[in-house]
């Protein structure tokens, strides 16, 4: 039986959701996992039955960061100095996997854009190591110094892996360039770089149907579903868009703890098992998180989509997504009081994008592979 070590990046709960859904692939294929998270992932892993790993419960977290410098700036740029105060908690917390996980125990490591492996001495271990991300570079035209940052340690940190699994838009690839800034070219990673596609939040087996899914909400008919990310920025753009839905007479259900007047606030203990849930929504009006995008995809529920101000990431997964999906619908954050009359213009489809979920079957085959040839 291989033991394969996950350890997933503390910045919302995409990453999260993705490894509990790639460990699931991995168990049922005969693996054993553990997964390293830091809080308060561990509460989104017990939403599942699934205990986290007892080191995650000693590092820092990182939402506070996050949640300040949006409270500051009403922006979600991953500026230079967020990204300072990111790595001062991802070398401790590196220091602490260190002292207490022995990486040659597991047959493979595998980093969800975990920066705690980034920064650890991975070349310590004899054991095969994956990095899974879905972008593999920082756009300069979004900040000068914060993409030099950004793109020189990733340059210098890639080639620790053995692979690379991209698991973003597969356009992405093709847009991603490393300038002279950086000193080297992405297509030397070709050889390790291998596209995996989106991965969504649950296994196609574990989407509950509309009438079982509305029973576990308490509901009798479908609402819009209003749902923020993992961290509070945006919270402000979801309210005011469920807000305004709800004065349009729509039926509207939210994970916000505090719901605007009109709105149905979803139970608490229901809030990380929303993708299990989420045929029982007639649409959804969300921000563009990739695990949340790859979801509607997935299944062919009406969305609009509003990327967080000023974050490259959303930005870019927004505008693919209502490209390549007729059913999403991208726009910017001034007009979230619109919803009623957007969610008009995304138009349910016969079905979703089902094969997304074979992604993570194939990225478990690639792990267990290395794992076993190692």
């Amino acid at each position: 039986m291989a033991r394969i070590l996950i350890a997933v990046s503390g910045i919302g709960l995409g990453h999260v959701a993705r490894a509990r859904v790639l460990s699931r692939a991995l168990e049922g294929m005969g693996a054993r996992v553990d997964i390293v998270a830091p809080p308060p992932l561990g509460s989104y892993l017990r939403a599942y039955s699934v205990e986290p790993h007892p080191v995650s419960e000693m590092l820092d977290p990182y939402s506070p960061v996050v949640d300040r410098f949006y409270s500051s700036t009403g922006s979600g740029r991953i500026g230079l100095r967020m990204e300072l105060e990111e790595a001062r908690i991802a070398r401790r917390n590196a220091s602490i996997i260190e002292d207490n996980i022995d990486l040659e125990i597991y047959d493979a490591v595998v980093s969800d854009e975990s920066w705690e492996l980034m920064y650890a001495r991975l070349d310590r271990a004899n054991t095969p190591k994956i990095l899974v991300t879905d972008f593999i570079s920082y756009p300069y035209s979004k900040g000068l110094l914060a993409a030099i940052a950004f793109n020189r340690f990733m340059a210098s940190r890639l080639p620790r892996f053995d692979a690379i699994a991209f698991v973003g838009f597969p356009q992405k690839l093709c847009s991603s360039r490393w300038p002279p800034l950086v000193g080297k070219r992405l297509s030397e990673l070709a050889p390790r770089l291998e596209a995996v596609g989106l991965i969504p939040p649950a296994m196609e087996d574990e989407v509950l149907n509309p009438t079982h899914a509305l029973r576990e909400l308490g509901l009798e008919e479908p609402p819009v579903l209003a749902l923020p990310g993992g961290t509070k920025a945006g919270h402000d753009i979801i309210y005011e868009a469920a807000s305004s839905l709800a004065r349009a007479g729509f039926s509207v259900a939210t994970t916000l703890s505090s719901p605007p007047p009109g709105v149905y606030g979803i139970a608490s203990g229901l809030r990380y098992r929303i993708p299990l849930l989420m045929r029982g929504f007639s649409s959804v009006v969300s921000l563009a998180g990739l695990s949340t995008l790859a979801s509607v995809a997935s299944l062919g529920v009406p969305t609009v989509s509003i990327p967080l101000p000023g974050h490259f990431e959303q930005e870019e997964n927004a505008s693919i997504a209502s490209r390549h999906y007729r059913w999403i619908l991208a726009v910017h954050a001034p007009r979230a009081s619109h919803a009623p009359h957007l969610l008009g213009r995304a138009s349910k489809p016969g079905s979703g994008d089902s094969s997304l979920f074979v992604s993570p079957y194939k990225l478990a085959r690639l792990i267990l592979h290395l794992a076993v040839s190692h």
